[in-house]
């Protein structure tokens, strides 16, 4: 088993030692995190991860648009010097490049909200997918129903706030607009949004024109 932790700054490895790895991400391929890391932070991050037998993890989970692809593919290029244990993804276009180059043993299916029940992990692991990030409220039925003999290709968020909610559309910036209100509001990561018939509140933010709403608790 690996405990893996999303870093949001360079000096974070140096004291989160009781983790197994780290995930990294970048602005132009990720979405949800604080710190982009340059490919320069990448290779010094990846040193100290071998010197100390750390894994690393890069975070690409956008959804790319036809006109993104060559950057991707050219930005995964040079990240595969670095020897990455893994690249967690959640469009396609990320695990058909890694194939393409042999590196598909590197491919993590990474999509909070999606990979809810057994059949669905069972079916993409048959086309060759065999690491996979389950969804925090998938059922424990479900669960034990995975196959026992892959149990260390499946993960699960076992900290932090869980996305319930994602969607294309700006309700962020749709909000600030309507209201008249600071347009960097929609940089926040400080706001929360209230249902007239409930008493919670769930987080909110808006990153690469992605709005994600999470659960009221942790």
């Amino acid at each position: 088993m690996l405990l893996l932790v999303k870093v949001n700054q360079y000096n974070d490895v140096s004291y989160l030692d009781n983790a197994n790895g780290y995930i990294l991400a970048n602005r132009n391929f990720s979405y949800r995190f604080e710190h982009s890391f340059t490919l320069n932070e990448i290779q010094k991050i990846n040193s100290f991860c071998k010197k100390t037998n750390k894994k690393i993890f890069l975070l690409v989970n956008r959804i790319f648009k036809d006109k993104d692809l060559a950057d991707l593919e050219n930005y995964l290029l040079k990240t595969f010097k670095y020897n990455i244990d893994g690249y967690l993804f959640a469009d396609f276009a990320v695990f058909m490049i890694l194939k393409k180059y042999h590196k598909e043993d590197k491919a993590v299916f990474y999509h909070e909200t999606f990979l809810r029940n057994s059949y669905d992990i069972k079916t993409y692991q048959k086309y060759g997918i065999n690491k996979i990030i389950c969804s925090k409220d998938m059922h424990i039925d479900d669960i034990k129903d995975l196959d026992e003999n892959k149990k260390d290709s499946y993960g699960i968020l076992a900290f932090g706030y869980y996305p319930i909610y994602e969607s294309s559309r700006k309700l962020v910036t749709n909000f600030t607009k309507t209201n008249n209100l600071d347009s960097n509001l929609k940089d926040s990561l400080n706001l929360t949004i209230k249902e007239q018939t409930r008493n919670e509140k769930y987080r909110i933010i808006e990153q690469a024109g992605i709005s994600s709403i999470f659960a009221s608790n942790a």
